[in-house]
Parts: structure tokens; C-alpha cells; sequence
């Protein structure tokens, strides 16, 4: 939604006697002020349309006296039963209706100028999402735009989104992006405790806990200026308590490193599915861990049509895995 439009140069020619208006300047309206009237003509309701924004009532009150207060009239009548346009408020619902479909119509064209322009878009990510499900997301899109895949670990994210790294992101959890960015929920990634097919531990009627502890597990690595650091797995077992493994930068090599000998891995299913040569662990002081998974872009730089687009997209791709 745009926060602030002006509209320079155009006047109405109602007049100030009687409560009408004479002279009324658009431009000192904001965009969120039209919206506003016009929702509440259809729900009749503040506390409806409160309910519908997810905002409180009173925000709704607040911004309908604001511009009765700018355009000098009252704009509807309140009673137990609900709101009724006013007289003048009848006059301004189509001069207000225009002006939102004439802004409609602007963001479109933007949109659709942006993504003719935009060539080449970036979009980071993990390892795991950029070899098992960027690829497949981005099959359906040709030549416009073009796309660039970068592997970075996640807590990278937003420094080098903020310092125009890329203009999208695809990421489990949520992260603090600036107000220019936006972020939508599109699905859930599992992981879970993996070992090989062969693995001792198999042979076990019921795994126990300290049975577990007595292997390594293979541990991701990522590199920063001050040099190699541990990451995260999302194991529920604290690292220390674990056996510290190989360490690699991607869960694929993690899982091969797994596939070849007694180590253990907590894996995503993205990359394990489909994998020959690995088995779940199950015990249940280790259950499988769901991640809630993110599309993040940089509003300025993608279009909504093409954002909207990618969800979807992005979505189904993941559904697969």
C-alpha cells in the first residue's frame, strides 16, 4: 500500500456555503485517507473494517475525522446501527473512486515498467534451497528477468541484503528486514536426525539418547572475515553435548558425508529426499524440527506482479520437496 500520494494541481469546484466545499486542495490528502472512506462505504462499520485490517477501532475513527476535518464536511453519520453517508459524503464517492483507480492503474505501469527494465535480479539463499528448489522456481521464467543465485550462509542475510547484495531472498525463519523490504510465509521445511542404512545404530530395537551421543555429528561451516565459524544445524541436542564430526559448508556434502560412514546428520527433507543410502534415527528426545520458509524482496527493485508470482511459484516447488 502507498502511505503518502499527491495529487498537485487538482481542485474541486463545490462550494463552502451550507457545510459544502468551495475550494478543496487534493494534494492535501494521503492515498490511505481514500481507501479508507471508500472501504468503510461498503462495511458501514468501524469496527468491521477495524477487524478486516487487523487494526483498532479507533485508528479507523481517528483517520475519518482527519479528513473530515481536511475537507470541512462530514462525510457519514454515526448511530447504534452503524455509518450512512451524508449528502456530501455521496458527492465526493465517485471524485474518490476515480482517484484510486486512476492510482491503480499508476502502480501498474510502474510495476510493469520496473520488471521490463529489471534484467538481471539476485536472489541468496541457502545451499540446499539454491541446488534443490531455485532452479526448479525459476524454470518457467525465460529471458526477462535474468537471474543470479547466490549461496550465502544465513546469518549473512540481511547485512548483505542491506547493502544491495540482492534483491530477494529465500530463507527459513523470520528475519528484521527494513520497512523497503517485504517478507511472505509461503510453507514449512522439515528436518531430522539421518545416519546410513547400515549404520550400528539401526540394529537397535529402541534407539536410546546416550547410545546416539557416543557419535560425531557432522557440523555446517560457513566463512566470515573474522574466519570460520560453526553453524547452526537446528539440532534439538545441544552442540555441547555432541561429538563434534566433519564440518561442511552444504547440507548436500553433509548427507554424503553421512551416506559414507558412521557420522550423523540433522538434515533438511529438501535435500535427503530421494537420497538413496540414509535412514531417520527415530527416538523421541529428537523430533523432527519444522522451519516456517520466507520469500523476502526488496520492494523497490521487484514489482509486485513478479513477488506475487514468485510466491506462488515458490510454494508449489516447496510442496514437492
Amino acid at each position: 500500500m502507498i502511505e503518502v500520494c499527491s495529487y498537485s494541481g487538482t481542485k474541486s469546484n463545490m462550494s463552502t456555503k451550507n457545510g459544502n466545499i468551495e475550494e478543496f486542495q487534493i494534494s492535501d490528502l494521503k492515498l490511505r485517507d481514500i481507501e479508507i472512506f471508500l472501504e468503510l462505504t461498503k462495511a458501514l462499520s468501524v469496527r468491521e473494517l477495524a477487524r478486516r485490517r487487523q487494526v483498532q477501532p479507533g485508528q479507523i475513527s481517528k483517520l475519518v475525522k482527519t479528513l473530515e476535518s481536511r475537507l470541512g464536511i462530514k462525510l457519514f453519520e454515526r448511530s447504534i446501527s452503524g455509518l450512512t453517508l451524508t449528502a456530501a459524503g455521496k458527492r465526493f464517492l465517485p471524485r474518490f473512486k476515480a482517484i484510486k483507480d486512476a492510482m491503480r492503474a499508476l502502480e501498474e505501469q510502474q510495476g510493469k515498467a520496473q520488471e521490463e527494465g529489471l534484467k538481471t535480479v539476485s536472489i541468496a539463499s541457502s545451499s540446499f534451497f539454491v541446488t534443490h528448489l531455485i532452479p526448479e522456481l525459476l524454470a518457467e521464467y525465460k529471458l526477462n528477468p535474468k537471474f543470479n543465485l547466490l549461496e550465502l550462509p544465513p546469518e549473512e542475510f540481511v547485512q548483505v541484503g542491506l547493502r544491495g547484495g540482492f534483491e530477494i531472498c529465500l530463507h527459513t525463519g523470520e528475519l528484521e528486514w527494513p520497512k523497503t523490504w517485504l517478507s511472505e510465509e509461503i510453507g514449512d521445511l522439515n528436518w531430522e536426525l539421518y545416519a546410513r542404512k547400515t549404520h550400528p545404530l539401526l540394529k537397535q530395537k529402541q534407539i536410546r539418547l546416550d547410545q546416539v551421543l557416543k557419535y560425531p555429528f557432522v557440523y555446517p561451516v560457513y566463512w566470515t572475515k573474522e574466519g570460520q565459524k560453526i553453524g547452526d544445524d537446528g539440532c534439538p541436542i545441544r552442540p555441547s553435548k555432541r561429538i563434534l564430526g566433519d564440518k561442511t559448508a552444504t547440507a548436500q556434502s553433509a548427507a554424503s558425508i553421512v551416506r559414507k560412514s558412521d557420522q550423523l546428520g540433522f538434515l533438511p527433507s529438501i535435500v535427503t529426499k530421494g537420497m538413496t543410502g540414509l535412514a531417520p534415527l527415530k527416538l523421541k528426545s529428537i523430533e523432527p524440527v519444522s522451519k516456517p520458509v520466507y520469500l523476502s524482496v526488496k520492494m523497490d527493485q521487484v514489482s509486485q506482479k513478479l513477488f506475487t508470482s514468485l510466491i506462488k511459484k515458490a510454494s508449489t516447488a516447496l510442496k514437492r520437496t
